[in-house]
């Protein structure tokens, strides 16, 4: 059984930390790295996904950085903190760039990729989705628990 460590930080501030492991399945649509997820016949999704959960999990302090300040801070601040955490995302996905992903995996990770792209988007053009985390990472969330990430998914 995994223990997980739960990192407590105020409402709304705790349930987008939560959704900001989801920001790592952005760069799986890379391929590349040297010894990596490989077996024989190419990368397993299994170990894709472990690698995966594990740069989530080791990205989860610099999330909590990032949102210092949200509660009570106002529009100008909220800005601020949206570009600190589309930053910190961003970092973390060019590690996951460089993990090989399994090939018939590649329309899902793609679809995810996406998701992920529209929710940066969204995050930077309007901060007052950090107020509703959950409904700005929902569909992301969706699909990367669907490939089986956990830490990668994880929203709640």
């Amino acid at each position: 059984m995994l223990h997980r460590r739960r990192i407590r930080v105020p409402s709304p501030a705790r349930s987008l930390v939560a959704t900001a492991g989801v920001l790592a399945v952005l760069g799986l649509v890379a391929c590349g790295g040297d010894d990596g997820p490989f077996t024989e016949t190419g990368p397993t999704k299994l170990r894709l996904i472990s690698e995966a959960d594990a740069i989530c999990r080791s990205y989860e302090p610099r999330f909590v950085d990032a949102l210092q300040g949200l509660v009570g801070a106002d529009d100008a601040e909220r800005a601020a903190i949206a570009e600190r955490l589309a930053t910190v995302a961003e970092d973390q996905l060019a590690e996951l760039r460089e993990l090989p992903q399994p090939e018939e995996d590649r329309e899902l990770l793609g679809r995810i990729f996406a998701s992920v792209v529209d929710d940066l988007v969204e995050l930077r053009t309007d901060p007052a989705v950090l107020d509703e985390p959950d409904a700005l990472f929902s569909e992301t969330s969706e699909l990367a628990t669907e490939y089986g990430f956990q830490d990668c998914g994880d929203v709640g």
